[in-house]
């Protein structure tokens, strides 16, 4: 059951942090608009590009 419990949580996490990202991509479009679109296209976005 621990397993179980672990994949859930992992899973929760991931929803919520893709929720967050979005959320913060939004505002940056809305503050820089197409600066924050050409930031975007060269830039990973949960990882940077190494």
């Amino acid at each position: 059951a621990n397993w179980f419990i672990g994949g859930s949580w992992i899973m929760m996490m991931a929803l919520d942090i893709n929720t967050r990202i979005d959320t913060e991509e939004e505002l940056l479009i809305s503050r820089y608009g197409d600066q924050y679109r050409d930031y975007m296209t060269g830039t990973g976005r949960i990882f940077p590009n190494l």
